[in-house]
């Protein structure tokens, strides 16, 4: 639980950060991918945080990374 602003009660409240796992398109792929998101306890509505977002934005790109390098492998092993 950390303190920040909620534009939608407009003003500084607690908030609690959530994992969720959400199925993303990147890149053409979909890409299942853990990402932290922060919520106002009082309201319930989700509060953007540039960092957090950075954050995720970074595990979509690792995973898509992860998926195509291994794709391309398997592309590569049936070939030869």
């Amino acid at each position: 639980m950390s303190l920040m602003y909620c534009p939608n009660c407009k003003k500084e409240t607690n908030a609690t950060r959530r994992i969720c796992v959400k199925a993303l398109p990147y890149k053409g792929l979909p890409l299942k991918v853990a990402q932290k998101y922060d919520y106002c306890d009082e309201c319930g509505e989700y509060i953007f945080d540039e960092e957090l977002d950075k954050e995720n934005w970074e595990k979509v790109e690792q995973e898509y990374q992860r998926r195509t390098k291994c794709d391309s492998l398997r592309q590569y092993l049936k070939r030869h």
